[in-house]
């Protein structure tokens, strides 16, 4: 080997030889990434403000926050999403994925902004030239939902009555399989048998998926005749199934029927309340979540509900409008915790009953 080809050697050894300790550095952080900050942001359909999160030296990163970063930059940065999304995804309804994801890109990018007309002009139009049933037919706004269900059924998939919003956004949940199952339980004093239907094999779990890189996502909602769940998101025999899961659609279930003109947020307030009232293992991890993604200026049902429900319980427990340290939280005994929840969802109850079967809302932030 002459002396100008081995200094090439050994440069290039040595290259590897620090590439390697870097990578392997690298890999041994821990994430610096907010990632509850980050999801909190996009469950509540804001992801402009997550890109100054991003803004973080990159030595200073793992492996998962450079990797997180560069697949959050593909999605969200340019002027097009030019991630896998959809690639990874391919289904019989693909085109039709495709006007939802763009639509819900831009309202993510713009929680300002409303882009519902341009997702109905886009939807008609599809519908026009894919479903012969509504071929030169003057379409409604109200019963576009309804004939993009239809559509869907059509190509032997499984989805909504109608596509409704999850939030300030209209929402797209398909899949392929479903199984029904009876379940008979108990919220305190009250007995409920429900109808569930675990749903599997999802085409798309929503924009909630989209916007979090398939981290969170429904595990499942309530109907006027049935509960459905996204069966992956549980173990069946564990407590987050029977708490967060039964618990919480079952409250839905029952005060749909008594008052079925309540919306969202209240909704969300007393199945959040019915979580807490009977959780024990879950009672703190709980209380973080909610505490982690409360915002009393949201839009979206669920980040106000817990607002309100953070706040009630440390007007009660702390003498003050918001405990956000969970710590503080942990010196509470899960009972005791049980009790308030209890007793402020049992407030709730008689308030709403005062209004009537036609209330629509209560809480306030």
């Amino acid at each position: 080997m002459n002396r100008v080809n081995y200094q090439k050697f050994q440069l290039g050894f040595l290259l590897l030889i620090i590439h390697g300790v870097f990578a392997q550095k690298t890999m041994d952080k821990r994430a610096t990434l907010d990632y509850k900050r980050i999801y909190s942001l996009a469950l509540d359909a804001n992801v402009k403000d997550i890109f100054p999160l991003l803004e973080k030296n990159p030595m200073e990163l793992s492996e998962k926050d450079i990797l997180f970063i560069e697949d959050f930059n593909k999605r969200f940065k340019f002027d097009k999403d030019r991630s896998d999304y959809l690639k990874n995804n391919q289904s019989r309804i693909h085109d039709l994925q495709l006007i939802l994801r763009n639509y819900w890109r831009k309202s993510l990018l713009d929680p300002k902004g409303s882009y519902n007309d341009i997702l109905a002009k886009e939807t008609n139009a599809f519908l026009q030239k894919e479903y012969t049933p509504t071929k030169n037919m003057e379409i409604e706004r109200d019963t576009l939902g309804y004939l993009v269900s239809e559509y869907i059924k059509s190509k032997g998939y499984h989805t909504t009555k109608e596509m409704g919003r999850t939030g300030r956004i209209f929402d797209l949940l398909v899949w392929k399989s479903q199984r029904d199952s009876l379940y008979t339980f108990e919220l305190k004093d009250e007995k409920i048998q429900v109808k569930v239907v675990f749903m599997n094999d999802f085409v798309t779990l929503g924009w909630e998926e989209y916007a979090t890189f398939g981290n969170r996502y429904p595990g499942g909602w309530a109907t006027d005749s049935a509960i459905y769940c996204v069966e992956e998101a549980y173990d069946l025999e564990s407590e987050k199934f029977r708490i967060s899961y039964l618990a919480h659609e079952g409250r839905h279930f029952a005060d749909k029927k008594k008052y079925p003109n309540l919306k969202g947020p209240d909704l969300e307030y007393r199945a959040k309340l019915s979580e807490l009232s009977l959780a024990q293992d879950r009672i703190y991890p709980l209380i973080e979540a909610f505490t982690a993604n409360a915002n009393k200026n949201s839009e979206n049902p669920h980040p106000l509900a817990n607002y309100c429900v953070i706040r009630d319980l440390s007007r009660v427990q702390f003498k003050m409008d918001f405990q956000n340290d969970v710590e503080s939280w942990k010196t509470i005994a899960p009972k005791k915790i049980n009790r308030i929840a209890n007793k402020l969802l049992r407030k709730n109850t008689k308030e709403l009953q005062k209004r009537g079967a036609s209330v629509e809302r209560l809480i306030k932030a």
